[in-house]
């Protein structure tokens, strides 16, 4: 059974965790903060103080988040720091429940869509493409085929 953990000034951690995880989805699907509090009916004030940790979450405000960006609800939990869990009584961790949606595939993906054009995104596409190891036996990585 985990911990109570004595709370110190300022937002609780895991409600900050939470909040950059609303954030860095939503940036990542490009919708504003008005676009994800409207579609779940709030204020985007409201959205803010949630983003920042500063407004705890509740279960189901959390629950209509992840069905507007499209994650399961662990997703807000994923890459939690290892010391707040431990602090917390928590001996293992929470594992990303896709690797796609770690916190720096999705830093990644947020500045990838900000280039500037298809070409240059090409070239990139290309560059990774050509420095990552060849898959063995035959295995499918994904990545064969021209780029997006």
């Amino acid at each position: 059974m985990a911990m109570a953990v004595a709370r110190g000034e300022g937002p609780d951690p895991i409600d900050v965790h939470v909040g950059e995880r609303i954030r860095l989805r939503r940036t990542v699907l490009r919708l504003t903060q008005q676009d994800l509090a409207q579609s779940i009916g709030i204020s985007f004030q409201q959205l803010q103080k949630y983003e920042r940790g500063t407004n705890r979450v509740s279960a189901s405000r959390l629950f209509d988040i992840s069905m507007q960006l499209s994650v399961p609800i662990s997703f807000f939990f994923d890459d939690l720091d290892e010391d707040l869990c431990r602090a917390r009584g928590l001996t293992n961790p929470p594992v990303p429940t896709d690797p796609v949606l770690t916190s720096d595939a999705l830093r990644l993906m947020t500045i990838f869509n900000r280039l500037p054009n298809d070409t240059v995104r090409r070239k990139i596409m290309e560059f990774l493409t050509a420095t990552v190891s060849v898959p063995s036996h035959g295995e499918d990585d994904g990545l064969s085929g021209p780029p997006p």
